[in-house]
């Protein structure tokens, strides 16, 4: 009897083993196939999992030029290390659909919220959306020999030079350097998008950077009677006096040209 009970014990110890194998391979392919799932969607494709050191950020899905309103095939969820993570990076893709891209964005690139800003409503397409914070828009009279033979459009930078007159004697004084145009007759550059203070897109007078862009269509306009130039406040009121007082012209700057010179008044010899 004894001899019995010992020689069976070994085999049952054995199927207590089998059973606790197959009861733990079960649980690591469930764990798996959890791990997996989180990783992987429905393409098969790496998804936006969440793993030690690493954060889940909005970039984009594709090329996205400045201007353009962000659709949902613009975005996606990229996990990335932690130390990859740049300043103001998005990681909510929530409430971005309709706003406007700020800048060129490439594929893979992370959205921030200076990247991003408030999309164009109708009631955003005035020409107040897009005069700079601080600044005033002010129209000179022009015509197509003081506006560069109608080559000035939205958008392009120029100096303000009057022609005035002193003692029965004309000069040429420089007025201001490197001012923005907003608009050429009724062609007026198209709002972009709007910051506070902190970079968040908001729909509020306080803006951070450009706030507008150069319309697609833009083109030369030699008819055009105006120009709107966007000044500071103190400078609006020496634009005005100078048209009142002389002729005014405009100067037209090559593309990257700040530059601001010491000019002071210009006389024939």
């Amino acid at each position: 009897m004894a001899r019995t009970i010992s020689a069976g014990m070994p085999e049952r110890q054995n199927r207590l083993i089998f059973i606790g194998a197959i009861l733990l391979a079960a649980l690591a392919a469930v764990l798996i196939f959890v791990a997996l799932s989180g990783v992987l969607d429905d393409d098969g494709d790496s998804g936006a999992a969440s793993f030690a050191g690493s954060v889940n950020v909005v970039v984009a899905a594709r090329e996205i030029p400045a201007g353009t309103t962000i659709s949902s095939d613009d975005l996606t969820v990229a996990t990335l290390p932690e130390n990859g993570i740049v300043d103001g990076a998005l990681f909510e893709s929530e409430g971005l659909e309709g706003l406007v891209v700020r800048q060129n964005m490439a594929k893979g690139e992370q959205l921030t919220s200076a990247k991003v800003g408030q999309g164009v409503a109708d009631d955003d397409k005035t020409l107040s959306a897009v005069v700079p914070p601080g600044l005033r828009a002010i129209a000179v009279e022009v015509d197509e020999t003081t506006v560069v033979g109608g080559f000035v459009v939205a958008g392009d930078r120029v100096d303000v030079i009057a022609i005035l007159e002193r003692e029965d004697e004309s000069f040429a004084q420089t007025l201001l350097q490197d001012v923005e145009v907003l608009a050429v007759a009724q062609d007026a550059q198209e709002a972009v998008a709007r910051l506070d203070a902190d970079g968040n897109p908001i729909d509020t007078g306080d803006a951070e950077g450009s706030i507008s862009t150069r319309p697609e269509d833009a083109g030369v306009n030699e008819e055009a009677d105006t120009v709107t130039l966007a000044v500071a406040p103190e400078d609006a009121a020496l634009v005005a006096l100078a048209q009142e007082e002389g002729t005014v012209w405009l100067v037209l700057r090559g593309q990257g040209d700040s530059e601001i010179l010491p000019i002071g008044p210009i006389e024939l010899p």
